[in-house]
């Protein structure tokens, strides 16, 4: 009985430390701005001495938070092995890459302090999140179900760019779709993929699918992101290549020229991917969808149209 008592404060404070790792994770994630200690304290319903017995600074709670985001990737890559094939884990874990990059927003100021005086070994944890992509790389590659020419930093860099431009809790449908973009590109090439579908031509044999992208100027952002997207999954871009600076605007006569031009991109392309967040089309991108129809093309959307 006695040995009993003793355990179970050491159990209650395994516990309380659990739950307060887990509720500044989740505040993290969802705060735009740090939270306070007290904060997370009330909403973990512990007393702030108790959070400060397990976690003495601030620094030394993003610590904890951020290392325990990392061994959840790094284990979850080989536990969803064990449950999935590879294609699909590593689907899977892009979306936890995501969780993690989304905690890292509400504890970026004391991040970059703790990184810069040392405190933080940045480069352990990069060389840590490597080899979990490497690790289901490498299962893919055995199985036959991912190429064996992309490398981690490759695909590590892809999906900073998608969560930083699609990052937001509002702007989860297109990242999901970019993220199963860039999961299709790591497929390598079989039959079925190279069978054109009835209303879509094959791309030529001998080269890569040409896809020309769409959008406003505004999303140009969200196009760079898309771009890099669908240039790591093999395809040749065609993306509008000139935006209007406010130090050197464009004449009316350049912008009638480079519109017609990127009709003669759609022309070239084996099909159309529309950016448009939220939806939005606007009176050029609209232009460009009727010409690409009128021209059989294929046409995606990273958003549903607004009607």
């Amino acid at each position: 009985m006695a040995a009993a008592e003793s355990r179970r404060p050491r159990a209650d404070a395994t516990r309380n430390r659990q739950q307060l790792l887990d509720v500044a994770t989740r505040m993290f994630a969802a705060a735009e701005t740090e939270p306070s200690m007290r904060a997370i304290a009330v909403e973990a319903g512990v007393g702030i001495a108790t959070l400060y017995r397990h976690f003495p600074t601030r620094e030394s709670l993003v610590d904890a938070v951020y290392r325990d985001q990392v061994s959840r990737l790094t284990t979850g890559a080989r536990e969803l092995l064990t449950q999935l094939d590879p294609a699909t884990a590593l689907r899977r874990w892009m979306d936890l890459f995501g969780d993690w990059i989304a905690t890292k927003n509400g504890m970026i100021d004391t991040l970059v302090t703790m990184i810069e005086s040392g405190d933080l070994p940045h480069a352990d944890t990069r060389a840590e999140l490597l080899a979990a992509i490497d690790h289901l790389l490498e299962a893919g590659r055995a199985t036959g179900q991912l190429r064996p020419d992309v490398p981690a930093t490759d695909i590590a860099a892809t999906l900073i760019g998608i969560f930083t431009v699609a990052g937001s809790p509002d702007h989860q449908p297109m990242a999901a779709r970019l993220l199963d973009l860039l999961l299709t590109g790591l497929r390598p090439a079989t039959p079925d993929r190279l069978r054109a579908a009835p209303d879509r031509p094959l791309a030529a044999p001998d080269r890569p699918e040409i896809v020309c992208i769409c959008g406003s100027i505004r999303f140009a952002d969200e196009m760079q992101a898309a771009n890099r997207a669908l240039t790591i999954a093999g395809a040749i871009v065609l993306a509008p290549a000139v935006s209007p600076r406010p130090d050197d605007p464009l004449t009316p006569e350049q912008k009638t020229a480079l519109g017609a031009l990127h009709l003669r991109k759609i022309d070239l392309a084996d099909r159309v991917l529309v950016v448009n967040p939220g939806g939005y089309l606007g009176e050029s991108t609209t232009r460009e969808i009727a010409h690409a129809r009128t021209t059989g093309k294929p046409i995606s959307f990273t958003d549903p149209p607004e009607c």
